[in-house]
Order: C-alpha cells, then sequence, then structure tokens
C-alpha cells in the first residue's frame, strides 16, 4: 500500500472543509487509487462530501462500497438510509434505517428518520410500532 494516500487524505479533508467539494472529491479518489479501494473510511467520507455536494447517486455508491467492507458500520447505513431518501428510494431507506437500528438500537436518528419515511409513506402502523419501539429502546439509555 502506498503511504501518499494519507497525504491525499488529509488534502481532501482540507478542501472538504472549506466547502471545495468538487476539488475534495478527486483528492478522495485519488486517495482511494493509491490505497487499492480498500478504505471504509474513505470510502465513507467520499460518500458524504458527495451527499454534501448533492450528488446522491455517487454518495450511495460510495457508501455501498464502505459497507463491502465493513457491513457493521451503523452510521454507514443510516447515511446510506438518508441518501436513498433524497433519491426517493423509499424502501431502501427504511432498509437501511433498520439495519443501523439493528447494529445499534440506541440510535436516534435512524429511528426519527425510519418514523419519517413511515409517515410519508403512509404507513401509519409501521410508524407507530417502531415509534413505540423507539422510546422503549431510547429510554432505557
Amino acid at each position: 500500500m502506498n503511504d501518499n494516500y494519507l497525504l491525499l487524505l488529509e488534502i481532501a479533508r482540507k478542501k472538504k472543509q472549506l466547502g471545495l467539494l468538487d476539488e475534495a472529491i478527486i483528492y478522495y479518489q485519488e486517495a482511494l487509487n493509491k490505497c487499492c479501494s480498500k478504505s471504509e473510511i474513505i470510502w465513507y467520507e467520499l460518500g458524504c462530501v458527495y451527499y454534501k455536494a448533492k450528488k446522491y447517486d455517487q454518495a450511495a455508491y460510495a457508501f455501498n462500497k464502505a459497507l463491502e467492507i465493513n457491513d457493521k458500520d451503523y452510521i454507514t447505513w443510516y447515511a446510506l438510509g438518508i441518501t436513498y431518501k433524497r433519491l426517493k428510494l423509499w424502501n431502501q431507506a427504511v432498509e437501511c434505517f433498520k439495519q443501523s437500528i439493528e447494529l445499534n438500537s440506541k440510535y436516534w436518528p435512524a429511528y426519527a428518520s425510519l418514523l419519517r419515511t413511515y409517515l410519508r409513506l403512509r404507513q401509519w402502523k409501521e410508524a407507530w410500532h417502531w415509534f413505540k419501539k423507539s422510546l422503549k429502546e431510547l429510554k432505557e439509555t
């Protein structure tokens, strides 16, 4: 593995902080090329930059690549879910939020997004079920 990817990653992060999203994307992609595309964190961060740049198809692709490497990260499942919501892929979003909750039953943003999605779909019984479940889980914290 080429250590030059660390420098590229730092440049990408700085570009992101400066709001230079298109430039950040280029540096993230270069970092992935240098480290054999096997870095979950780089794929995740690239997905976040794509999302912020409103490039939702690319964000979904990047989050899915991160999940191919580590499918136990509840934050990435959540990020993929909100990306699918932007793409109006409601059923996929629901499944992602459920997966996030399965991995971390105390992660309230996943519950909130799942409830909003069910309400958007007018699936009242499902929304009510998950609302009660979220209250029970979060009350125990």
